[in-house]
């Protein structure tokens, strides 16, 4: 009886070890799509929240967390300069790139904007580049107007909050957009769109977008394997059932409470999340390399990561 009392005490134990192992690990994400697809692992590790890159940035220099989920670009960038020695894990967040109009305006191609002005955000970004691929792609010419990010764009698209239908004569016909704000524009607003799925256009629904990095100096190192595993089946999860994943994931993070459940579960299908290990798709990680290359030489310097990059 002592002996089983024993191995019972001991599996607590080791249990409690693992717990307090898992708390240590530090990741550092941002807020939006990426910050869903960990959702649910929220308070199981010490997951710091930012917004905008800047701290990304310094994380990835000064390697302050064991992972780091940032935009691939970024990531590439920054190991490029040899300002970063962050390996490239997985890819988690892909295409999320929409070109709108209200259900007023005509738009079911790319050709109807032809000779149209776009409000877009983020000059020579990735979803920049995005939209100027499949107007390239489908030989359509339009004069595109920027803001800095698309928290600008969306007010001059609402115009007036209290009376969204109401169009002004400043009300852009065609925004760049993506998730959540377009479920919000739908939910918030109740706004009737057209909406136009580049990666559609592309032909291409795995544009890669946030993706996993790892700080080889961890000392949780052997732990990540687990930790990547653990994002894998989450990633599984909210696909399989968003509306039980949003109702899930609302209460454990300020972000997730400000969207609400109802935003979130109809925000995930169109959000093209998914779980690709990087050392398996680096053809396909090169594909988006070249991309940006060919419209923004400036973003990677015109160079490619080497094998080095992928964990």
């Amino acid at each position: 009886m002592k002996k089983i009392l024993c191995l019972i005490i001991l599996a607590f134990a080791l249990v409690g070890c693992e717990s307090k192992e898992n708390k240590d690990i530090t990741i550092l994400v941002p807020n939006g799509i990426p910050l869903i697809a960990l959702g649910d692992l929220v308070d199981e590790y010490q997951v710091e929240t930012v917004v905008g890159p800047e701290l990304l940035v310094s994380g990835l220099i000064s390697k302050s967390h064991d992972l780091i989920i940032a935009p691939l670009n970024l990531g590439a960038k920054l190991y490029l300069n040899n300002s970063s020695t962050y390996k490239l894990a997985a890819l988690i967040t892909f295409g999320n790139t929409y070109l709108i109009s209200r259900k007023s305006t005509f738009l079911e191609t790319i050709q109807d904007v032809e000779g149209e002005e776009i409000l877009a955000y983020g000059r020579n970004a990735v979803p920049d580049l995005i939209l100027k691929k499949a107007l390239d792609f489908s030989n359509v010419n339009v004069q595109i107007i920027y803001q800095n990010g698309i928290d600008e764009v969306i007010p001059f698209f609402v115009s007036n909050p209290n009376n969204p239908n109401n169009i002004l004569e400043t009300t852009p016909k065609y925004i760049l957009a993506a998730e959540p704000y377009l479920t919000k524009l739908e939910l918030d607003y109740q706004m009737e769109l057209n909406i136009l799925d580049l990666q559609e256009v592309l032909g291409d629904k795995f544009i890669p977008q946030a993706a996993i990095f790892i700080n080889p100096e961890s000392k949780h190192y052997g732990l990540i394997e687990e930790v990547l595993e653990k994002v894998k089946n989450n990633i599984y999860s909210l696909n399989q059932d968003p509306k039980s994943y949003a109702e899930k994931i609302t209460s454990k993070h300020q972000y997730f409470k400000n969207l609400g459940a109802k935003t979130i579960e109809h925000c995930i299908p169109r959000s093209n999340i998914n779980y690709l290990v990087a050392r398996e798709n680096i053809n396909l990680c090169e594909a988006f390399f070249q991309m940006l290359n060919d419209y923004n030489p400036n973003l990677l310097g015109g160079q490619i990561p080497n094998q080095e990059f992928y964990e």
